[in-house]
């Protein structure tokens, strides 16, 4: 999972130093715990709780996220560039355009983006819990 939202935190710009490892480490772990808190998915061959596989990209987006937000909300998203932000994020027949708004607001909108899309994916692999 670390190697997947590394390459998705290069894909949206982020350039990873390895003192980021630990918090990503922990982010990645919230995010894990939160999915199989809320799917509650079992697998008879694995103790405990899984994350399905369809939604592994959901949790590798939505930890990049997660980190992205921790690190700008801490003052330590140095060296982003902003204008590359996302303006427009196309799936299937679905297109999402962000507002023409300045290059951060551009950054938050694609922050809570990735982070909403992956709880509504979650919705669909929920079980019920006794």
């Amino acid at each position: 999972m670390m190697d997947d939202v590394k390459e998705m935190l290069a894909a949206l710009g982020y350039t990873f130093i390895p003192s980021d490892e630990w918090i990503l480490g922990v982010i990645i772990k919230k995010t894990e715990d939160q999915i199989k808190s809320e799917c509650g998915v079992y697998d008879a061959a694995v103790p405990g709780l899984i994350i399905p596989e369809a939604l592994h990209e959901t949790a590798a987006q939505m930890s990049a996220a997660e980190f992205l937000m921790f690190k700008k909300s801490t003052g330590q998203l140095t060296g982003f560039d902003f204008d590359a932000a996302v303006k427009q994020i196309s799936e299937g027949d679905t297109s999402v355009t962000f507002s023409e708004t300045t290059p951060e607001k551009r950054m938050d909108d694609l922050i809570s983006y990735l982070i909403d899309k992956g709880n509504n994916k979650l919705a669909s692999y929920r079980c019920v819990k006794w």
